[in-house]
């Protein structure tokens, strides 16, 4: 696994600027008949209470649909949000449209951040898609119900639209992507292991054809609890009866669909098996389309094409799958 941890929150920390950016989405994928197609997390700074969202749509085999806005509100206490309880959005015309928290049970997230400890506090709530168009085109403050009680609620002001602009664009994200052409099943987890500080989730490894050769790929993934952040690791087996050793970084360079490439290091001391830890832009990159691999090793380079993309149509689809399982 990996030496560094990658934090995925860095990136999500964001100027408004960069809210519709093409990696902004974060999985697209059919399970047990019903459609997945998610953003990426946005967070949105504020003085009382900062908070990451994502907007979901799930389409069901009827071929209707409904938006998931799931939430995570930053603090330095746990709490749990009720089923039933409304968030209540207010627009720049004091329009007010609430929507529902759906989950029964909502388990806050400890980590440390600068050695202080946090806590995300999760809730989902369902949007009809006219009042998301309605939001979307302006937030001036939301106020949150947490409980019972007549003091159980929270609100938060926006004085620079930044939610309205991060919605619209994950709304655009979601609203745009492709379907799935496949169902993706929890029978190609090859292993889940939830332990103390970590979540490790590994893909069943899948042939991915060259034109010179066969691959095993596989695509792992890790969530750390300490610091709520995620990695993937990817690795593959070359199909050769010739024995490469492939030392620590060695060089693996990947040549994208764009003819772009990406050069990362071998992890391991290796006989024919390569172990990368690509970032999370890296991996989008990867998803987006490979036509061939180089990897350099004292016996000379290896090179091999993939005209029909086969080495990214695996990993997409052991992504896909890994995002069942996946925390964030």
């Amino acid at each position: 696994m990996k030496k560094y941890l990658i934090s995925l929150l860095a990136a999500l920390f964001v100027a408004a600027a960069s809210y519709a950016a093409p990696d902004n989405l974060r999985y697209s994928y059919r399970y047990n008949g019903y459609t997945h197609i998610s953003s990426e997390l946005s967070s949105v700074a504020s003085d009382s209470h900062p908070f990451s969202f994502r907007l979901e749509k799930i389409a069901y085999p009827d071929n209707t649909y409904i938006y998931q806005l799931k939430m995570y509100f930053e603090d330095r206490a746990p709490f749990s949000i009720p089923k039933g309880a409304r968030m209540s959005f207010t627009t720049p015309e004091s329009k007010v449209v609430r929507v529902d928290q759906i989950e029964k049970s909502n388990e806050p997230i400890l980590f440390e951040r600068s050695s202080q400890k946090l806590y995300w506090n999760p809730a989902t709530y369902i949007i009809p898609e006219d009042d998301l168009l309605q939001v979307i085109g302006g937030i001036a403050s939301v106020e949150v119900v947490t409980g019972w009680e007549i003091d159980d609620y929270f609100q938060i002001q926006f004085k620079s639209n930044d939610f309205a602009k991060a919605l619209n664009a994950q709304y655009e994200t979601v609203r745009d992507a492709e379907l799935p052409a496949y169902d993706v099943d929890v029978e190609d987890i090859a292993r889940y292991a939830d332990n103390a500080t970590s979540l490790t989730v590994l893909s069943r490894a899948k042939v991915a054809t060259g034109k010179e050769r066969i691959y095993n790929v596989a695509l792992n993934y890790l969530y750390y609890k300490t610091s709520n952040t995620e990695d993937f690791d990817l690795n593959f087996m070359i199909g050769t009866e010739q024995k490469y050793t492939i030392p620590v970084g060695s060089e693996i360079t990947i040549t994208l669909a764009d003819g772009s490439s990406i050069t990362l290091p071998q992890e391991r001391d290796q006989v024919n098996v390569v172990y990368l830890y690509p970032d999370m832009e890296q991996l989008k990159a990867i998803l987006r389309g490979v036509k061939a691999i180089s990897i350099d090793t004292p016996d000379g380079t290896i090179n091999d094409t993939f005209p029909d993309d086969s080495f990214a149509a695996t990993l997409q689809h052991q992504y896909n799958t890994l995002m069942i399982l996946s925390v964030l």
